[in-house]
């Protein structure tokens, strides 16, 4: 899991969410159920935890093209993965609350 993870990572630093959906879809249609929700949990550490550390990690001068293309990335990965049928519960308020994201 840990490599597809970053198959995902990857896509979302080039601006491709499509394709980060579609690792996300494959791994979810690959795993057996009982391991299914785990795929979420990892889901949600990416909205939740490393986006942030990704941002901290940039130059200052990156920060905000960076934060914007995670606003826009992530909720479209979440779409993609919603249009294949999946059923995705990601926390999306922490994209634009506390400051993390703004």
């Amino acid at each position: 899991m840990v490599y597809n993870q970053f198959f995902v990572q990857g896509y979302l630093l080039e601006g491709k969410p499509e394709e980060a959906a579609t690792v996300i879809h494959v791994l979810n249609q690959s795993f057996p159920d009982a391991k299914r929700s785990s795929i979420m949990v990892e889901l949600q550490k990416l909205v939740s935890e490393w986006l942030f550390e990704v941002i901290k990690r940039k130059k200052e001068d990156d920060h905000k093209a960076l934060a914007a293309s995670f606003k826009s990335n992530i909720p479209a990965t979440v779409s993609s993965l919603l249009n294949t049928g999946l059923e995705v519960k990601v926390n999306m308020e922490q994209l634009t609350t506390e400051g993390n994201l703004c």
